[in-house]
C-alpha cells in the first residue's frame, strides 16, 4: 500500500523544507496521534519564509473566491433576473467540490504541489479575464454559469494541496501551528471578501470586482513561485507517480477506513458540518419564532457565529498536545450543543454567546481534527486523504441544510435544535469512542480518554 512506501528523506536546514524532527513511516512503524507540542508562533511564522509565502498565497487565494462569489450574484441576477439563474450559479459554484475533490486530491498526490497551485492558480485568472469581459459585453448566462463550474473544478486541488504541503514546508511537528495560521488567514480572507466585493459594488460595476479577482489570483501565484520547489532541498519526491489513477484514488479511500486516526477525527468533523448546516437555515427562525428580533436579529447571531472564529488564535495549543482525542471530543459537542440550547432561551444577549460558543467550538474541531489526519499520514497519500474529506463534509453540510427544514416540517423548530445540535454531536463523539475503544490496547495511548 502507498501508506507503507514513504521513503526516508535527507533533512535539510530547518526553517526551508522538512526540519529534522519528521517522523519517518516505514511498513512496521505508522505514526499514531501522540502529537508534538513544539508550538510557531504569529512571531515565527512572519520570519519563516517558505510558510509566510504559502500563507500569502492561501489569503489572496480565499479573497479572491470569495469576493468573486459576490460580483457574480451581482451580475447574473442584474442581467437576467432570475433567482433561478443565480441559484444555478451558486450550485456551478459547489458542485464540483462535491464531486471533484477526491480525484483532484489525487492529482496533487502525484505532481509537485507547489507546481500544481500556482499552474491551477493562474488558470483561474485567466479564465476569470475572460468571464469579466463577457458580462461586461452581456454574454449568455450560460457561458457564465460553465466557466464558474470550470474556475471552481480547477480550485478543487487548492485546500488539500495547501494542506498535504505544510508538512514539507514546516515539517510534522508543527503541523498543528501552520494549520492553526492557515486558518485564521482563511477565516478572515472569507469574512472579509464578501464586505470588501459589496464596498467595490458601491463605486463600481462587477466587472471592477472580477478585474480584483484575477488581480488577487496573480498575487496568490506570485506568492507561491518564491517557495521553495519540493525536492529542492535534496529531499524525495512522492512516490507512486507512475501508479494507475483509480488504485491511487482507491488507496486514498482505505487509507480513511483503515486508521481511527483518520476515521475518527472526520467522523466528528462531519458531524459539526451537518450541525453548521442546519445552522444556515435554523437561526433565521430562530431569530425570528424564538426570540422574535427579525432580519436584524438574525444578522447579529450570524455575526456571532462569525466572532466565534478568532479562536483560531489560540487552536495549535489544543492540537499540539498528546491526547488530542478528549479536546477534540469537547471541541464537537461544544460545537452543537450551544445550538440545542438555544431552543429553551428568549433572551437574544443569551443566544448570541451560546452561537459564539458553537463557532469556536466549530472552528477548533476543525483545527484539531485536520493536524491529527495531516499527521497520522505519509505525505504520499496526504492530499487524496484531504480531497476526500473536502468532499465528505461538503456532503455533511448540504446534508445538515437538507435534514434541517424536514425536521422543522415535521416535529418543530424547538425539537429539531435539540436533534441537530445535540443528538447529532453526542452520538458521533459516543461512535467515535466506541470505535477506538474497539482498537483495542495496542491502539496509541493519545486516543484514550
Amino acid at each position: 500500500m502507498a501508506l507503507q512506501r514513504r521513503r526516508a528523506r535527507t533533512r535539510p536546514a530547518p526553517g526551508r523544507g522538512i526540519p529534522s524532527g519528521e517522523p519517518v513511516v516505514t511498513p512496521t512503524s505508522r505514526p499514531t496521534l501522540g502529537l508534538s507540542v513544539d508550538d510557531l508562533g504569529w512571531r515565527d511564522v512572519v520570519a519563516h519564509r517558505d510558510l509566510r509565502l504559502h500563507l500569502a498565497h492561501h489569503a489572496a487565494a480565499g479573497l479572491a473566491k470569495s469576493m468573486g462569489s459576490v460580483a457574480l450574484a451581482t451580475a447574473i441576477y442584474r442581467q437576467t433576473e432570475s433567482a433561478a439563474w443565480v441559484g444555478a450559479a451558486m450550485v456551478a459554484g459547489l458542485l464540483p467540490y462535491l464531486v471533484g475533490s477526491s480525484a483532484a486530491g489525487v492529482v496533487a498526490d502525484r505532481v509537485e504541489r507547489r507546481r500544481l497551485l500556482i499552474w491551477t492558480t493562474l488558470a483561474q485568472g485567466a479564465l476569470m479575464t475572460v468571464l469579466a469581459i463577457g458580462i461586461g459585453n452581456g454574454g449568455s448566462p450560460w457561458l457564465t454559469v460553465s466557466l464558474v463550474a470550470v474556475i471552481t473544478s480547477l480550485g478543487t486541488a487548492g485546500f488539500p494541496a495547501v494542506v498535504a504541503d505544510l508538512p514539507r514546508v514546516v515539517g510534522h511537528q508543527r503541523v498543528a501551528s501552520a494549520l492553526d495560521a492557515a486558518t485564521s488567514i482563511e477565516c478572515v480572507a472569507w469574512t472579509l471578501g464578501p464586505a470588501i466585493g459589496g464596498l467595490l459594488l458601491v463605486i463600481g460595476p462587477p466587472e471592477l470586482v472580477l478585474a480584483v479577482v484575477v488581480w488577487l489570483f496573480v498575487v496568490s501565484a506570485v506568492a507561491l513561485m518564491g517557495v521553495s520547489p519540493e525536492g529542492a532541498d535534496g529531499s524525495a519526491l512522492k512516490e507512486g507517480d507512475a501508479e494507475p489513477f483509480l488504485r491511487s484514488l482507491a488507496e486514498g479511500a482505505r487509507a480513511i477506513v483503515a486508521s481511527p486516526d483518520v476515521v475518527v477525527p472526520l467522523l466528528l468533523l462531519a458531524a459539526v458540518h451537518v450541525v453548521l448546516g442546519g445552522a444556515s437555515v435554523g437561526l433565521v427562525l430562530v431569530a425570528d419564532e424564538l426570540l422574535g428580533v427579525g432580519d436584524a436579529g438574525f444578522g447579529l447571531l450570524n455575526g456571532a457565529l462569525g466572532l466565534g472564529l478568532v479562536s483560531v488564535v489560540f487552536t495549535h495549543r489544543l492540537a499540539s498536545t498528546e491526547r488530542p482525542f478528549p479536546r477534540l471530543a469537547i471541541a464537537t459537542l461544544l460545537s452543537g450543543i450551544p445550538f440545542a440550547l438555544l431552543s429553551v432561551t428568549r433572551d437574544l444577549r443569551v443566544a448570541l454567546v451560546l452561537v459564539a460558543c458553537a463557532g469556536a467550538g466549530s472552528v477548533v474541531t476543525e483545527v484539531v481534527a485536520l493536524s491529527v489526519i495531516v499527521q497520522s499520514l505519509p505525505s504520499a497519500v496526504t492530499a487524496r486523504v484531504i480531497g476526500f474529506a473536502d468532499a465528505f463534509l461538503l456532503g455533511a453540510l448540504l446534508l445538515g441544510s437538507v435534514i434541517a427544514p424536514m425536521l422543522i416540517g415535521s416535529i418543530g423548530l424547538r425539537a429539531s435544535l435539540l436533534v441537530v445540535g445535540g443528538v447529532c454531536p453526542v452520538l458521533a463523539v459516543a461512535v467515535g469512542h466506541r470505535w477506538i475503544r474497539s482498537e483495542g490496547p495496542t491502539h496509541s495511548p493519545a486516543y484514550q480518554s
